[in-house]
């Protein structure tokens, strides 16, 4: 497993898989966005890859930035563990946004298994 830390939080490259766990009261913007877009790319180039975000923490999205990691990267799907009922109705709104299938998971190995078809 090769992991990348920053302010923003923790990019974990495992597999096939990128899974990102986002520190609390982080807006995940432009500047957010352009960190995970950096080094995805890096590890992935060409090479297909599902993203699994590892909601924890509390914090806000710009979903118009985070479709730019869709659109700059080679991702299949994406996948968000939510952990609370308030998680999950963010989770409606934020897929309204995404052209990438948006998969539900409890757990992240449940995402993994939710993932695979994709590959």
């Amino acid at each position: 497993m090769y992991i990348v830390e920053s302010k923003f939080g923790t990019l974990a490259f495992e597999g096939d898989f990128v899974i990102a766990t986002i520190n609390s009261e982080v807006n995940v913007g432009k500047e957010t966005v352009n960190w995970a877009i950096k080094h995805v790319n890096q590890k992935f180039a060409n090479q297909s890859y599902c993203y699994i975000d590892n909601h924890l923490n509390d914090y806000s999205i710009d979903p118009i930035e985070t479709e730019r990691l869709f659109a700059e990267t080679p991702l299949k799907a994406y996948a968000i563990v939510v952990s609370s009922p308030f998680s999950l109705q963010n989770l409606f709104m934020e897929k309204l946004f995404y052209t990438a299938p948006v998969l539900i998971a409890s757990s992240i190995n449940d995402a993994k298994e939710k993932l695979q078809p994709f590959f």
